[in-house]
């Protein structure tokens, strides 16, 4: 959780949990961070360690499984009862000494659990093979013992892996119900995955919530500026520096100032250091940091006119505000992410594809035609905005009637 951008989802869900059952205990496995107390009061903290130990471990290692072919057995294994195999996991790690202290607990808070519910985000995929393989044993332990499981704000794919599709669609097929952030790629992979209509419905991202509530009737003055360094993002497809030139020499020809937006605020590859190192020294930039807080990284998005971002949220957290959006895509996983994202918004979002001939024109003009047409644009973006607040909205609500379903067997 060090990005603010799954802080969002995180406070909207445990919000929206907490409103449909306000007698319930919420309980939110996660690092020692003293963010879930400020920002998610709702809901108790109790560790991930334990978790994640188990579901990260085989009960054989990976080379010795692929010499006996053993994988498969034990996919099927965990696909038929997770619970059990997990167990077993766990009963390993003891004998070797290399157990949790919280497992433990943390399992008898899974199985005590009356539901499941797998916060918004965009790990389901190859790109995050292994998160999305640690969740989806969570959620599978919960379905062997009959637990409702429910996900909401969910960005799925690309998974084209075979064994992962096996595992993420097995624990699809068995949910009760899937909230997509976007309509082009996550439905085409449930239908591919053997999904049916009636389990899923697009809602769009579960942050737009939180942001929209931000607005401001006043047209910003600032030029919003993001970029990701990770390797998922492909960085060394694109030239950051000439990116960051061209987004200076854009603002400096309307003497305005460049606003950071950072999401990812991780010692590793943080947002805004990257963003203001591709800014010229001539260029005139806000000149506070920003604090690791998803509120005041909406607060400053709401001080643009138009936001250039190579971070998903920044662009959620415009788009909520009637900000459009120039996404800068240099890898498969960005370009299906802005893609879906444009695809809900309509004109007021423009992916660019920095592997593309003729990207600095391509921007440049981006840039102009939005910063033009902001105020115009302003209100067809947020009813797109509104219209996915209420869809999420009714997703939820539909919460309490999938509880008594029975549709939560394997499949």
């Amino acid at each position: 959780m060090a990005n603010v951008g799954d802080m969002a989802m995180l406070i909207m869900d445990v919000e929206r949990a907490h409103c449909l059952f306000p007698d319930a205990r919420i309980v939110t496995p996660t690092k020692p961070a003293d963010w879930l107390a400020r920002h998610c009061p709702a809901a108790k903290r109790i560790s991930a360690s334990g978790l994640y130990r188990l579901s990260w471990r085989q009960l054989l290692p990976d080379r010795l499984a692929r010499f006996l072919g053993m994988e498969a057995f034990e996919r099927h294994w965990l696909l038929r009862n997770a619970d059990q195999y997990l167990r077993i996991i766990a009963w390993r790690n003891r004998l070797r000494g290399q157990a949790d202290p919280q497992t433990q607990v943390e399992l008898d808070q899974l199985r005590r659990s009356d539901l499941v519910i797998a916060a918004g985000g965009g790990y389901f995929n190859d790109t995050f093979a292994g998160p999305a393989v640690r969740c989806t044993k969570v959620l599978l332990i919960a379905q062997s013992l009959g637990i409702p499981t429910f996900l909401f704000g969910q960005g799925l794919g690309p998974i084209n892996r075979p064994d992962t599709r096996e595992l993420l669609g097995t624990m699809l097929r068995r949910s009760r119900l899937i909230g997509l952030r976007e309509g082009i790629l996550g439905p085409r992979l449930l239908q591919e995955l053997g999904v049916t209509d009636s389990q899923y419905r697009v809602t769009g991202d579960g942050a737009i919530e939180l942001a929209a509530r931000e607005r401001v009737d006043e047209l910003g003055d600032h030029l919003g500026f993001n970029i990701r360094i990770a390797k998922y993002a492909n960085p060394q497809a694109m030239d950051l520096v000439k990116v960051g030139h061209l987004v200076a020499e854009f603002a400096q020809g309307l003497n305005v100032p460049v606003m950071p937006c950072p999401i990812y605020f991780g010692q590793k590859e943080p947002d805004e250091p990257a963003a203001r190192a591709a800014l010229p020294s001539s260029c005139q930039v806000y000149r506070e940091a920003c604090p690791f807080d998803p509120l005041e990284v909406i607060r400053r998005v709401r001080r643009c006119r138009v936001v250039v971002t190579g971070s998903y949220h920044a662009a959620v957290f415009a788009l909520a505000q009637g900000i459009p959006v120039i996404g800068l895509a240099a890898s498969q996983y960005y370009a299906s992410k802005f893609d879906g994202l444009a695809g809900m918004f309509g004109a007021a979002m423009s992916v660019v594809y920095l592997d593309q001939p003729e990207v600095a024109t391509t921007l440049v003009a981006r840039m102009a035609q939005h910063w033009r047409k902001a105020a115009h644009l302003r209100a067809e973006c947020r009813e797109a905005a509104d219209r996915q607040r209420q869809w999420n909205r009714e997703v939820w609500a539909a919460v309490p009637g999938n509880l008594s379903a029975n549709s939560n067997q394997p499949r």
